[in-house]
């Protein structure tokens, strides 16, 4: 069942940057410009 660890590991990074986007648009940046 190392898959499901994996895809967990997966979905938990996605939401991370997707916030991470979030917050430095809210900070006033275009929030993928160092990305």
């Amino acid at each position: 069942m190392h898959n499901h660890h994996q895809f967990m590991e997966s979905e938990m990074l996605q939401m991370f940057t997707l916030v991470s986007h979030n917050c430095r648009k809210q900070a006033g940046g275009s929030g993928y410009s160092d990305w």
